[in-house]
């Protein structure tokens, strides 16, 4: 299964260390397989049943490959998912840098895209402390 894979995280971006890190990422976009629609020769079964998508931060898997089924793409053959739809992504620790891939599943086997490009959850802000208001 050959397919052309581009995942985007869509957010605002900040540059570090010659590198962009999509920062708060809200979607994954990836580019649908070339055997998105196919079927096996002779039989009504899909090429392709569904992608998943898997993250890791440098060398080490946090996040279990997770079905996104199999989404239709739209007139550019993009296929969008948005993360808050996707079980575990936005509980992933904050602060940290991960990498995403998607993998396209059928009965024949799987074929993994590349890798995205960075991306990472901000914390929120530390509370300010020692507040005086005077006169």
């Amino acid at each position: 299964m050959r397919y052309l894979l581009c995942l985007i995280l869509c957010a605002i971006s900040a540059t570090v260390s010659a590198q962009t890190v999509t920062i708060q990422p809200t979607k994954a976009e990836f580019t649908a397989s070339v055997n998105h629609n196919d079927v096996i020769i002779g039989t009504t079964t899909p090429t392709l049943t569904n992608y998943t998508i898997s993250v890791m931060a440098g060398l080490t898997q946090v996040l279990a490959p997770v079905s996104l089924g199999k989404p239709t793409p739209d007139g550019t053959n993009t296929i969008s998912v948005p993360l808050s739809s996707i079980t575990g992504f936005l509980a992933l620790p904050k602060n940290t840098v991960y990498t995403a891939f998607v993998t396209a599943v059928g009965p024949g086997g799987t074929a993994t895209g590349a890798a995205s490009g960075p991306f990472a959850f901000a914390l929120a802000p530390a509370a300010v402390s020692g507040l005086v208001v005077k006169p």
